[in-house]
């Protein structure tokens, strides 16, 4: 921070706020002019001493030759008190002219400097005073034998300081430089500069700094918390210690924690152990086991062994298993064979065996193949090697009551169903097999032919045939042997016939059907599926 030469006298200034009053609000900005020549004073946190329980004052003069008691240039110095009220503005409380040899003072009453305002202050310019900072003594306020080499830019020995340097020059007479560092929580609030006599001082305040860092927001700056006691920093960055992580929880910052001691940090990456994971609960962290050879990896994804999936319990992850070849996988799914689903048992998961249907189970544990010819009912419809046209899930030929009256190999129904036959009585029977349409004419035997559908819900028709015209009755029973119901018993005419039987009110199970005509009988069974 360097100020502008101002003609016979140097113009300082340096602003001491109370900074823990501020923490909630933006830090102002200063500007104090003499004549045209102007130096903005910003409040900055970073030029502040936390060490310092007092406000100290630093500052030297040298004359510009070697006699000491020879030319200095006639000032007056200035002291000006600030204070902050409840509305947040600064009054200017009282002005001091300090001087050398016979002392004295004078004061200026209080005027309200708001935020935004100006106001002058006018030394005497007709009492100016001879003041020889050589002396080090009299009524001086300050210390002035802290003189250092001419031109020189002064900096505080110790670096661990906050200080504000200024440069200066000389002129004809004496130049002085302030240095002030002080207590940032101390209440009050001082502005100190050096002015030239003639020339009015305007102190203005303006709205432009930025607010003080205040983490756990209780109104004042940290390094206030941390001056005062109110709140711990183990480590030293200015930061309290409520405001650092914490991840145990203990109210001590995890650098303080491991620090002291109370926390181990086993792999030195700033986090207490305890935080850290710990799949096997052993109280260290993974890595830490793994590095340490008290658990293994043998994947190197930094887990433990002993916490991945391991299915067949041989200790060895399931992923290592099959890397090592100790465990096959035939179907790439990460699983090894012994623990995948294997319905016969073999060895062999149902995955890795034919399937012909998709539904991943394997063949050889379907139990449907009703025409014995090795493969799955549904896989025959599939490939074309048997119909099924009424689309149970069951070839055609293994229906019962199968009737393929004409020989072409699609049962009757079908035939009617699909419109390869016609059927214009709609009797079930395909005209082709009844001679001319309608004729039921066709040779036939006594018998019964089956039911359609079987198994059957709630409905299925049956078919008997009759060699000529004769009494009949057809009769549901029970397993047991109750009747059940009668759905012929009269006279019917030679031919094939067919008649519903309707089972909505029945339970699920197995009936049988019995044909008789003229002392001939025959029976079959059906299965009611609910």
């Amino acid at each position: 921070m360097s100020p502008a030469r101002i003609p016979s006298s140097l113009f300082h200034a340096v602003l001491l706020a109370g900074f823990c009053a501020l923490a909630a609000q933006a830090v102002p900005q200063y500007t104090v002019s003499n004549g045209s020549s102007i130096i903005d004073v910003h409040v900055d946190p970073y030029f502040l001493d936390p060490g310092d329980d007092v406000i100290d004052f630093y500052s030297y003069g040298s004359p510009q030759s070697s006699s000491a008691n020879t030319g200095f240039e006639q000032l007056n110095t200035a002291l000006i008190y600030l204070t902050l009220d409840d509305q947040g503005n600064y009054g200017l409380v009282t002005v001091m002219d300090k001087w050398g040899g016979g002392g004295g003072s004078a004061s200026l009453s209080y005027s309200g400097l708001p935020l935004g305002s100006t106001a002058s202050l006018n030394d005497d310019p007709g009492d100016p005073h001879s003041f020889n900072p050589a002396t080090g003594s009299g009524t001086n306020s300050w210390n002035w034998s802290n003189c250092c080499t001419d031109g020189a830019a002064w900096s505080l020995p110790d670096s661990n300081n906050f200080q504000i340097t200024m440069n200066y020059t000389f002129n004809s007479g004496l130049d002085t430089l302030r240095f002030i560092t002080f207590d940032p929580c101390d209440q009050s609030q001082l502005l100190f500069f050096d002015l030239d006599v003639s020339q009015p001082v305007v102190l203005t305040a303006t709205d432009g700094g930025q607010p003080l860092p205040d983490c756990n927001d209780n109104g004042a700056a940290d390094f206030c918390d941390i001056s005062d006691g109110t709140s711990q920093d183990c480590n030293t960055n200015g930061i309290p210690d409520e405001c650092e992580e914490d991840c145990n929880g203990n109210g001590l910052h995890d650098s303080c924690d491991i620090a002291t001691g109370a926390s181990l940090d086993c792999n030195l990456n700033g986090i207490p152990d305890e935080c850290e994971t710990d799949c096997n609960a052993n109280g260290i962290p993974d890595d830490c086991d793994i590095a340490s050879g008290s658990s293994a990896d043998c994947n190197a994804n930094g887990i433990p062994d002993d916490c991945e999936i391991d299915c067949n319990l041989n200790g060895i992850p399931d992923d290592c298993d099959i890397a090592l070849g100790t465990s096959q996988d035939c179907d790439q799914n990460g699983v090894p064979d012994e623990c995948d689903p294997d319905c016969d048992d073999n060895g062999t998961p149902d995955a890795c065996e034919a399937d012909c249907d998709g539904n991943g189970t394997a063949d050889v544990c379907e139990w449907t193949d009703c025409n014995n010819n090795g493969q799955l009912d549904i896989c025959d419809i599939l490939s074309g090697a048997s119909l099924d046209c009424n689309a149970n899930g069951l070839p055609d030929e293994c229906e019962d009551g199968y009737v393929d009256c004409n020989v072409n190999g699609i049962w009757d129904l079908c035939d009617i169903a699909m419109g390869t036959s016609l059927d214009e009585d709609q009797n079930g029977v395909p005209d082709e097999c009844e001679g001319t349409a309608g004729a039921n004419d066709r040779p036939v035997d006594f018998g019964l032919l089956g039911n359609y559908p079987n198994p059957f819900n709630p409905s299925t028709v049956i078919e008997f045939g009759l060699a000529e015209t004769s009494p009949v009755r057809l009769a549901v029973y029970s397993v047991d042997g109750a009747l059940v119901q009668v759905l012929v018993n009269g006279m019917q005419e030679r031919g094939l016939h067919r008649v519903v039987f309707d089972a909505d009110r029945l339970a699920s199970g197995v009936y049988l059907y019995r044909l008789e005509s003229d002392g001939k009988l025959d029976s079959r069974k059906m299965l009611l599926v609910r």
